[in-house]
């Protein structure tokens, strides 16, 4: 059974497509540019925290992945600068992972909490880019009731597991 907060969290996904409509600079379905993912901001002060994007990018190659391994699969939280929780009433809807000016797109697959109470983003079945490719991440980010923004965590790397 989900906690009050991540089904709250879960009940702001379901609704996502009303809100994306409602004001939001890019709908749930749209992929922005490349070149505005690649100038997104690398933290947002909102409701006086400053927000930054922290990513983990997987290849699984661990049998019985096949030969050319597992599709990418990438792990994102909030985090705030000076390490406090992030505010409550904001989601990532969607995540844009920019490489050699080619963009993948997807949405979250998977909301979790973790034990120490934060929340982690999941998006599966990406581009099979060979461990150690350096990409930007950039997520949509949607405050409750406001307009979405951009975050960008610059030049991460492709992480194999095997």
């Amino acid at each position: 059974m989900s906690s009050p907060p991540l089904a709250a969290l879960l009940r702001s996904l379901a609704g996502l497509t009303l809100l994306a409509g409602s004001g939001c600079t890019y709908s749930a379905l749209s992929t922005p540019p490349a070149a505005a993912l690649e100038s997104a901001p690398r933290t947002v002060v909102t409701s006086g925290a400053t927000l930054l994007l922290e990513a983990q990018l997987l290849r699984d190659f661990r049998p019985p992945a096949p030969a050319e391994g597992q599709p990418l699969t990438a792990v994102m939280r909030l985090i705030t600068q000076d390490g406090s929780l992030p505010p409550a009433n904001l989601l990532i809807e969607a995540v844009f992972i920019v490489f050699d000016g080619a963009v993948w797109a997807s949405r979250v697959s998977e909301v979790r909490e973790t034990d120490d109470g934060r929340t982690e983003y999941v998006v599966e079945g990406g581009p099979r880019w060979s461990p150690g490719t350096q990409v930007d991440v950039v997520a949509r980010v949607l405050p409750r009731g406001g307009q979405a923004f951009l975050l960008r965590a610059p030049d991460q790397q492709v992480q194999s597991t095997n």
